[in-house]
């Protein structure tokens, strides 16, 4: 979901950065790059409060820095450019869709309805509903398996490694988009495009 249906990097980065310096945590690019982006609010809380941190607290910490995201997206927020095109193109074909993300469900739901493109997915998956999150593949597994399909028959579209990573422990072919990192930190993947106007996208439709 995340650089993938909203381009909404800059505005976790801006998230991240008000709710550290709400607590005293220095907060730096390569923190969010190398701890952040593309984990699980568990995975980031336990690194930035210590591992002793409750399961409430993290819980309580999250849905504060999530609440603040979503307060200063929500004036900018639209789809990514081109996905509104691939979106209905593949529901006039009947190729069902899923969102998996690492994110709460407050922010699926804020995205999805926000930009008006719910009825286009046929399944929604975050990491409450599995094991483990991204960078396990256990989302992907869910996702296929809530639509129906082998992993053989998908595909998933990126913008991190960590999430590319998933998609490989899957078996999911993978498409990067270049939102959130540059082109060669997107290793292992199909192809990579800029947004989902690149035409190589109508291959896969």
């Amino acid at each position: 979901m995340d650089g993938v249906l909203v381009d909404n990097d800059e505005f976790h980065y801006r998230s991240f950065e008000i709710f550290c310096e709400k607590y005293n945590i220095k907060f730096t690019p390569e923190l969010y790059n190398t701890k952040i982006t593309g984990r699980t609010n568990e995975m980031i809380l336990s690194f930035l409060f210590g591992e002793s941190i409750s399961p409430q607290r993290i819980n309580e910490l999250a849905f504060e820095k999530e609440a603040i995201y979503r307060e200063i997206f929500k004036p900018s927020i639209k789809p990514a450019h081109g996905l509104l095109e691939l979106l209905e193109r593949a529901y006039r074909k009947d190729i069902p869709c899923a969102v998996a993300s690492n994110g709460p469900f407050e922010n699926i739901d804020f995205v999805l309805d926000e930009t008006g493109i719910r009825k286009y997915f046929k399944a929604l998956v975050n990491a409450t509903m599995v094991k483990e999150g991204k960078p396990a593949p256990d989302i992907y597994l869910k996702a296929a398996e809530l639509l129906g399909h082998s992993t053989d028959d998908c595909v998933v579209f990126e913008d991190s490694p960590t999430g590319i990573k998933a998609a490989h422990a899957a078996k999911i072919k993978v498409i990067g988009l270049s939102t959130t990192h540059e082109e060669h930190e997107l290793l292992n993947t199909a192809f990579i495009v800029k947004d989902f106007s690149d035409k190589r996208l109508l291959e896969i439709f």
